[in-house]
């Protein structure tokens, strides 16, 4: 018997997270699994599954048990319910008591509650057996969506009319694109050309985010509850048939069984053929997540409900991306499928498979381990690119049973298929992997499927004629690729007819056309693919003999296939023969032996519009454009010598490049530079051009800014700073302001007016400073004052300290200034002159201290004011 246990206080103080904050600790709770210890934060709160004996079962199945069982751990559990993880499956009851499910039970608790606590309380009841966490399930790609936009019809030529089906490299890949490699595929397209594009018979359940069952791309593939009609799967985190639209679950969906030639979005790998009004396998939607919503639904219940409701593939996107071990509850629902899949209540085979094959994601954490996927009665899919590596992310090993397209988006290719509300993107991940190998298993059964073929046969097929892909991930074991029509055709022995009517001729320099018959094959119908061997010596025998592999894709037996062939040296003999190879290797004889000499290479041409010889400012710039040709179509790269730094060579585009001078980078001076451009063989061409940067000119003051009165708060008063400063370069300078009192003034610059707003009262000291493009300035100071505009002058400070009084006048003029004592005797009088930033100084040091009364008068105005003198 399985028991988890507490961890010793060793074990938790090694897992425990400290803050410190005071003398408070931050405890992380540690469980102990049988995969080894693991913070709580994997596993759902309030929530324990427990594995319980026969007699405990039927107790709790008559009622009343559960609620008086959990009761003598109220004190622990607090408010608690219990019922079975998988419930009454009606018509399949017997069986699901034959695999022992009906003993598994949900204990769900107050959150609050320690699992470990939990468990260890659980643990002491008699009749409970086994206790289990239930680790948080996860999807398994990176959860960034790109959407796409769908053409508006398929290129002409496609097997299908989907109009984004060219975009597929994973269901086609001809290698045209740099960064694919020829043949890095399913290599479905001979299947639905020759063999099935999936049966009505074949249901495939998803368990993962619902499906969009409005899709336009998808409706038509919808598996329905034939006694519900409208019913398209089961939403295991509401407990419902609502099946609520998700990207990841309607993306994995496409890929599947998107219809195909129904003019719409993308093509899918088992999707039928609208057109000829054949339909594709039928879709289940086993509902486990939300988008944007933590948590999942019980993905081992949902794989058992699929079993039960006819699906004899299940298709898994999802995992325990931290886990080292699969929890038994699940390993048991697997072997579930595994077993009664394609089985009625009575043990006949009813549906097209006897027994059920459970697809998994591999895993995004670049491990050697990835459960569920890991577990032995699952296929697990690891991911590659475009190129057969594997992809960056995906989990590896032995326990990896195949390989499929995932995507890579650090090289470019990712996976483009459904999502929600009719639209279209690119995912990746071995989410996006694992669809690819459930459809090719939906296409092998909707052709092979009927009474007598096992899950054993499809597993085998699957995984034995997969394409070897180690010499591409010799460290990191992703399984073979998973092919569709090797998984079809296995065991055919008979090669293919040797290759008719090889031609050859040089179109230019080294490239060579070639053409020939496409072989029939008496089992594949015709050849799979053709070797091309070249060699500059009449060839005999072709082993260590260069050699091109040219896949038929397309063309049918008796058709002509035609490519070039390029790389050989220049005006040399070559003699070209080939072979044809069927899907696992069978080769026919040699075709006829041809010769073609090579032509010579070319320098490429180099020619520009430009001036090649000019002159900069020190703060300027110019673009030269320069336009390539190469006559023997090879492809090119340039270099520049670069005169001095001011020179930078961007990107070749379309045969054409551009080269910024900018003569900020550099000193003055006369500078020559070359551009070098150079064939794929360094046959080079050249050109030159010569420039001279000029001295660099400070900006200069031309003129002064005037200090400035504000009468008001939030007056602005404004400057063209074009008319104080000026640049013999012509260049448009760059203004700076500063203040010094930044509560008294505000000052911005746009479009070369200053703008000075006063904000309060005072008196202040601005700058302005011009700099040019090389960092030389010049700067002008003035000074500001901000005053109450409605009296004509001002009179302070009210109480005298240090014997002067000032008087402040809003304009230079002279004053006549009076000073009463409060008996109203003249004790003083002046004439002064004042300003506002040269106020009038008035000594009062000979007078008493005490209280007086002073009248200002200027311009035929008079101001009195009353101060006190200490």
């Amino acid at each position: 018997m399985m028991k988890f246990r507490t961890l010793s206080l060793s074990v938790l103080a090694a897992g425990l997270l400290f803050s410190c904050t005071g003398d408070e600790f931050l405890q992380e709770e540690i469980l102990e699994t049988p995969g080894g210890t693991y913070a709580a934060s994997l596993f759902e709160k309030g929530h324990i599954r427990v594995y319980v004996d026969p007699g405990t079962a039927a107790k709790l199945e008559q009622g009343g048990a559960a609620a008086e069982l959990l009761a003598t751990k109220s004190d622990v559990l607090g408010a608690a319910r219990m019922e079975r993880s998988f419930p009454h499956a009606g018509k399949f009851e017997a069986r699901t008591r034959e695999a022992g499910l009906d003993r598994w039970y949900d204990v769900w608790f107050e959150q609050s509650v320690p699992l470990t606590k939990a468990a260890l309380s659980l643990e002491q009841i008699p009749g409970i057996l086994e206790v289990e966490y239930r680790p948080v399930a996860q999807k398994m790609y990176d959860e960034n969506t790109v959407y796409a936009a769908v053409p508006a019809a398929a290129p002409a030529g496609m097997t299908f009319d989907d109009p984004s089906f060219s975009q597929q490299w994973d269901l086609y890949n001809d290698g045209g694109t740099t960064g694919k490699a020829v043949g890095c595929d399913i290599n479905v397209v001979p299947v639905w050309k020759d063999y099935t594009v999936g049966s009505r018979e074949v249901i495939v359940c998803i368990v993962d985010s619902g499906i969009d069952c409005t899709h336009e791309d998808l409706a038509d593939n919808l598996w329905s509850d034939p006694n519900r009609p409208g019913v398209h799967g089961f939403n295991f985190m509401d407990n419902s048939v609502n099946i609520i639209a998700g990207e990841h679950g309607t993306h994995v969906a496409g890929t599947i069984a998107a219809v195909n030639n129904n003019g719409k979005g993308i093509c899918g790998i088992a999707g039928g053929d609208a057109g000829k009004g054949i339909p594709g396998v039928r879709l289940m939607s086993a509902q486990i997540f939300k988008d944007k919503i933590n948590g999942a639904g019980d993905g081992a219940a949902a794989i058992k409900w699929g079993a039960d409701h006819g699906a004899v593939i299940s298709q898994n996107s999802w995992g325990y991306p931290e886990l080292d071990y699969v929890p038994l509850s699940d390993r048991m629902a697997i072997d579930y499928f595994n077993t009664y899949a394609g089985f009625d209540e009575n043990g006949n085979q009813v549906g097209p498979m006897a027994g059920g094959l459970v697809v998994f994601a591999a895993g995004n954490e670049d491990r050697n381990i990835g459960p569920p996927g890991s577990y032995e009665g699952a296929l697990a899919v690891g991911s590659v690119g475009a190129d057969y590596y594997k992809a960056y992310y995906s989990n590896y090993g032995d326990w990896v049973d195949v390989a499929a397209p995932g995507g890579d988006y650090k090289k470019g290719f990712q996976i483009l298929s459904t999502l929600p509300d009719n639209k279209y993107g690119l995912m990746q991940g071995t989410s996006m992997a694992c669809p690819h190998v459930s459809g090719v298993a939906a296409l092998l059964v909707s052709k092979l499927g009927g009474q007598g073929f096992t899950r054993t046969m499809l597993w085998s097929r699957l995984v034995s004629t997969s394409r070897d892909i180690s010499q591409y991930n010799r460290n990191y074991p992703v399984g073979g690729l998973v092919d569709a029509l090797a998984a079809l055709t296995a065991g055919g022995t008979i090669p293919p007819e040797p290759v008719g009517n090889l031609s050859a001729q040089t179109i230019q320099s080294n490239f060579i056309r070639y053409a020939l018959t496409v072989p029939a094959d008496e089992d594949d119908r015709k050849a799979y693919a053709v070797n091309i061997y070249y060699s500059k010596e009449p060839i005999d025998e072709v082993a260590l003999i260069p050699y091109k592999t040219i896949l038929v894709g397309e063309a049918d037996a008796g058709e002509e296939l035609s490519g070039t062939i390029t790389g050989l040296d220049f005006e040399t003999d070559y003699y070209l023969v080939c072979d044809a190879i069927d899907r696992i290797g069978n080769k026919s004889g040699l075709s006829n032996q041809v010769s073609v000499r090579t032509g010579a290479n070319h320098a490429p041409l180099i020619t520009t519009d430009d001036e090649l010889s000019f002159t900069l400012k020190s703060h300027e710039s110019r673009w030269l454009n320069f336009h390539y040709t190469e006559p023997d179509g090879h492809g090119i790269h340039a270099e520049l010598d670069r005169g001095s730094p001011a020179d930078t060579l961007f990107q070749i585009l379309n045969m054409s490049q551009k080269i910024e001078v900018n003569a900020l980078r550099a000193q003055p001076g006369t500078y020559t530079a070359t551009l070098r451009v150079f064939d794929d063989y360094e046959k080079e061409a050249s050109l030159s051009y010569t420039y001279t940067i000029l001295e660099n000119h400070a900006p200069k003051a031309s003129g002064t800014i005037d200090d400035q009165v504000f009468g008001s708060r939030g007056e602005v008063q404004t400057v063209n700073l074009a008319d104080i400063f000026h640049d013999d370069d012509g260049e448009l300078l760059i203004y700076t302001t500063s203040s010094s009192d930044n509560d008294i003034l505000n000052l911005h610059v746009r479009e070369g007016m200053l703008y000075v707003t006063a904000l309060k009262f005072g008196y202040g000291v601005a700058m302005v400073t011009a700099s040019d493009a090389r960092g030389e300035k010049v700067s002008v100071q003035f000074k500001t004052l901000a005053r109450d505009g409605s009296r004509s002058a001002d009179i302070y400070p009210t109480t005298v300290t240090d014997g002067i009084l000032y008087i402040r006048t809003s304009a230079e003029q002279s004053v006549s200034v009076q000073v009463f004592s409060e008996t109203g005797t003249l004790v003083l009088e002046k004439s002064l002159s004042s300003a506002p930033f040269s106020p009038a100084l008035l000594d009062l040091s000979t007078l008493g201290g005490g209280p007086y009364c002073v009248k200002v008068t200027y311009g035929g105005e008079t101001l009195t004011q009353n101060i006190v003198k200490l």
